[in-house]
């Protein structure tokens, strides 16, 4: 014998609270049923993982808004939050995380993302495994796998921005772990504070922000999460760290070790000498130019013990013989057949000046002398027709000129430089330009040309095989300064370091106003008033004049510092071009103190 039970049924969205129990009862939020249902009337099915329903007695769940996920039973619209790989752009401020149940956004868009620098590749046969997984990561060159989502933490990714038929492929700045969560930075990106967006906001009440990220210089300077590497410190990580200094050949932070101990005493032992020589050169100078006597005997010892031996010095006399060749002339009658000069006068158009050792110097020329062209203003005279000048005064040598039969030899002593031209271009020639020195001007443009190959391969361009060459060339031969790294001792923010150079005019005329007062006790002492009077005004024209000296050579670098604050590079975000690590933003009080104090000083 077979029993048939029939229970009674409920509506939609309802149950029967329990099989003796004739009473239906609503299914509660997040969870829904329909008479026909298998379990109807006797129990509620809970909303599956993406769906919600917020209603009592209802008959079905509601989806999730896009690229959003809930766990089963969710009762809110609220229990949906972003998927891996997406976030919402509604940030609550207060509470750091993104407001729920709000379709997500992509963080593999193509304003996340960046394209590879010079030391990144993207691949699509990478395997995976090239991020930076602790605080020594510092690879100079990475193979970064492509990914489908920007949702690895440690993993550096990149994602393809274009099609499936025209990959582009770029990296991802930012990883997102879903659910509530802001974006975090990867690494080699900052993520500076959220700015807000309020006219893209879909939602009423809710403000949006956009994220704002920008490159680290150097790159392996960042880790993820906005977390600086070993040596690093600040926003972007653009600062060394305490026992790190910036390191100029590679552009990065290196650990301070025994060079630059020794180079910051070495440092400091020469800040004091100059110091101490500055204050005595400027109270010397000041004395110089106020005392009469003590100029006339300053400078009658100079040339007594050091001039005067230094021209009679066998060294000097190489150094000349060095610097010079001889230059042999011939003239025939003809040639000086033309020149008026020399019918009227015997004269060949030569201005000659005798020094104190009797030696003949060329003057000039006049304009229809024979030998335009052949000598120049600076040579000198050693023979006429074989006989060496001994003369006393020009006269003689020009009386020897007179008689001398043709044809005519003259031999000059010509700087190297003339006498390898071959007589070219010497009518413009005049003692002012005949520079026994060239060598050594030479090699210092050569330095300064080096030097600044050095300087410019620091810009991160294209440059040709040839001048990176070169620029690895300079760095070799050129002086190295890592190892003064003054940071090494003491740090000292970049804010500061700036009011200590716009203040460097006004600081410099400590010493100078001490060196007054030194050569006024020096110099005043023992005089009676009407002397004391005159020459304190003495001494106060000299220290005007050292001030105005000061002043103009300071100027160019007073204003170039002046104009630091106006100077800002824009990548994605606004910053110092001098200090990465400075924000250019009215929200940065530090700029703002720099802005209005580079605007009082300019006023």
């Amino acid at each position: 014998m077979s029993v048939t039970v029939n229970l009674k049924t409920c509506g939609d969205g309802y149950r029967r609270a329990s099989l003796s129990s004739p009473d239906c009862y609503a299914c509660p939020a997040g969870r829904y049923i329909v008479a026909t249902h298998v379990e109807a009337p006797l129990r509620c099915i809970p909303c599956e993982q993406g769906k919600y329903q917020h209603k009592p007695g209802s008959t079905s769940c509601l989806s999730c808004p896009n690229y959003t996920n809930s766990s089963g039973h969710s009762e809110s619209i609220r229990d949906c939050t972003c998927i891996p790989g997406y976030y919402s752009r509604y940030l609550n401020t207060s509470t750091g995380f993104t407001e729920p149940g709000i379709e997500c956004s992509p963080c593999h868009d193509a304003l996340l993302t960046a394209t590879p620098s010079a030391s990144e590749t993207c691949s699509i046969t990478a395997s995976g495994d090239s991020g930076p997984d602790s605080s020594t990561w510092s690879s100079d060159h990475r193979t970064i796998p492509v990914d489908t989502l920007c949702d690895a933490h440690w993993k550096d990714s990149c994602v393809n921005t274009g099609t499936s038929s025209s990959p582009t492929y770029t990296v991802c700045k930012i990883w997102c772990p879903g659910g509530m969560e802001w974006p975090k930075a990867k690494g080699t990106f900052w993520a500076m504070s959220p700015k807000l967006d309020s006219g893209n906001s879909q939602v009423p009440g809710l403000d949006a922000y956009a994220l704002v990220l920008a490159r680290c210089s150097p790159e392996t300077a960042c880790l993820p999460g906005n977390r600086c590497n070993t040596g690093y410190t600040g926003d972007r990580c653009p600062d060394c760290a305490a026992g790190y200094f910036y390191k100029s050949s590679s552009l990065t932070c290196e650990a301070c070790g025994p060079s630059q101990v020794v180079g910051s005493i070495i440092l400091s032992g020469l800040a004091v000498l100059v110091s101490l020589g500055a204050i005595i050169g400027f109270a010397g100078f000041i004395r110089f130019n106020a005392d009469m006597v003590f100029k006339r005997e300053l400078l009658k010892g100079v040339n007594t013990y050091l001039i005067n031996p230094l021209k009679t010095s066998k060294i000097l006399k190489v150094f000349k013989l060095r610097s010079e060749r001889r230059k042999a002339i011939v003239l025939r009658r003809t040639e000086v057949g033309r020149s008026l000069d020399f019918a009227k006068n015997r004269s060949l158009g030569i201005v000659l000046r005798v020094d104190e050792n009797r030696t003949t110097h060329v003057a000039g020329l006049m304009p229809n002398s024979p030998l335009k062209g052949k000598v120049a203003a600076g040579f000198k005279l050693l023979t006429i027709n074989g006989r060496r000048l001994n003369p006393r005064a020009e006269a003689e040598v020009q009386e020897l000129l007179a008689a001398a039969t043709f044809p005519l030899r003259l031999v000059f002593s010509a700087p190297s430089k003339w006498a390898s031209e071959g007589g070219k271009d010497l009518e413009s020639a005049s003692v002012s330009t005949i520079d026994f020195e060239a060598d050594q001007k030479l090699l210092i443009i050569m330095m300064s040309v080096l030097a600044a190959f050095a300087q410019v391969s620091k810009f991160q361009f294209n440059w040709p095989d040839t001048f990176t060459f070169m620029a690895d060339v300079s760095k070799v031969v050129t002086f190295n300064l890592d190892f003064v790294a003054p940071e090494c001792n003491v740090g000292t923010p970049y804010f500061q370091t700036w009011l200590g150079l716009i203040s460097l005019p006004y600081v410099i005329q400590i010493p100078l106003v001490t060196a007054y007062w030194i050569a006024s006790g020096i110099t005043l002492q023992g005089l009676g008033t009407d002397a004391k009077e005159s020459r304190r005004h003495l001494l106060q024209n000299a220290l005007a004049r050292c001030v105005c000296m000061t002043v103009i050579a300071m100027v160019p670098y007073h204003i170039d510092q002046l104009l630091v604050p106006h100077v800002c590079t824009s990548d994605e975000v606004s910053v110092l071009t001098a200090n990465p690590g400075t924000l250019c933003s009215s929200s940065n009080p530090e700029y703002v103190a720099m802005v209005y104090i580079s605007r009082s000083e300019e006023h």
